[in-house]
């Protein structure tokens, strides 16, 4: 999934000429800290801050030298999870969108990126989920699919937790649509894989929403 499928067009953003007592204005309505400027070809310039804004001396200035130029912006084309660590690293919950050629799209929120993810990992749909652990040597995700794939179990959804100074293992957890997972299991750990957690996964809307911020919390590494 792709940031474009998020993009919301209702915000409009400041122009370049707007004046800082304005975009001051508009700000306030909206209670954003952060708000998308663009110049008069709706090429995005970057962002107006609301607390420099403030501070500013001659408040009929126009937003020329207003706006931060980072990457604190998405590209339509950037995957999801690339978003949500961008979004998570920046401290916000939204970012402007813009196209190959710098043109504002729109912008995408926290709460967007959280239903993406959370529609990704399939996390409303009924499964069991189990996570493997191996080591580094061993690491090989084909092998595990075919043995699991080979007990009539279907995918739902699979991710990997690289080794780290607390655990020297490759974590794979994969959510499968079966309930009883024994074969599965069974057929895991005969070919050698050390099995850590099998549940059974039934998650209320709140708890998914949850899980996708400790998801987001995970991808600031």
């Amino acid at each position: 999934m792709l940031v474009y499928e998020l993009i919301n067009n209702d915000l409009k953003p400041l122009r370049q000429k707007d004046t800082v007592v304005h975009a001051v204005s508009v700000m306030e309505d909206s209670s954003m800290a952060y708000y998308p400027v663009v110049d008069s070809k709706g090429h995005l310039l970057g962002e107006a801050s609301l607390n420099e804004l403030k501070v500013e001396e001659t408040v009929a200035k126009q937003l020329t030298s207003q706006t931060q130029n980072e990457r604190q912006f998405l590209r339509e084309s950037d995957h999801i999870l690339e978003a949500a660590r961008t979004m998570l690293l920046l401290n916000r919950t939204l970012l402007p969108v813009i196209d190959r050629n710098d043109n504002y799209l729109g912008t995408v929120t926290k709460v967007a990126l959280i239903d993406a993810v959370i529609r990704l990992l399939n996390l409303r749909e009924a499964g069991t989920v189990i996570m493997i652990e191996m080591k580094a040597h061993d690491y090989m995700l084909s092998d595990v699919i075919r043995i699991i794939e080979a007990e009539g179990a279907r995918i739902l959804a699979m991710t990997v937790q690289a080794p780290d100074a607390i655990n020297e293992h490759f974590r794979i957890s994969v959510k499968l649509n079966l309930d009883d997972l024994a074969r599965v299991g069974s057929s895991l750990r005969r070919y050698g894989y050390l099995i850590s957690s099998e549940s059974h996964s039934e998650l209320t809307d709140s708890e998914l929403s949850d899980k996708a911020d400790e998801f987001f919390r995970y991808l600031d590494i």
